[in-house]
């Protein structure tokens, strides 16, 4: 990881187009709060309105390969537990904890699944999602 923080603080202070990625502070709709703590064992979904304005989050990009995929729907709790999540999930959440970010946006756990209209707003939103994140983490074979 420290190789990764390095190239981001490389890439954050030595690129013009990096430095001035999301000037206007954008954050999508929801957002989960992984947290600084390695030890603690649930994230938070949270609402954009409940987050620091221009606050850094990394984004995950993977495969939905199975009907036990974890998502959220509108009776869901907002507290995840984090072994009852997949590993490709556990290890966005530890590597984003790791590069010192708090904030972590997968589409399955922040756009609800179940509701015909946040999916329409938010899938319409997400390269405005992917664009503003810090960091993509791609799970191509995972």
């Amino acid at each position: 990881l420290s190789c990764m923080r390095f190239w981001m603080q490389q890439c954050l202070t030595q690129h013009d187009q990096c430095r001035v990625a999301n000037p206007e502070g954008w954050l999508p709709k929801r957002l989960l709060d992984v947290g600084l703590d390695f030890s603690s064992s649930t994230i938070r979904l949270l609402g954009s309105e409940d987050v620091s304005a221009g606050s850094s989050y990394t984004t995950l990009s993977h495969r939905w390969n199975t009907a036990q995929m974890p998502k959220l729907t509108s009776n869901h709790p907002v507290d995840f537990d984090i072994d009852s999540l997949p590993y490709t999930f556990q290890e966005a959440i530890e590597t984003t904890r790791g590069l010192g970010l708090r904030y972590l946006w997968i589409d399955s756990l922040c756009i609800n699944q179940n509701d015909p209209d946040d999916w329409e707003a938010q899938s319409a939103q997400m390269s405005m999602v992917y664009e503003n994140s810090i960091c993509n983490f791609a799970a191509t074979g995972a």
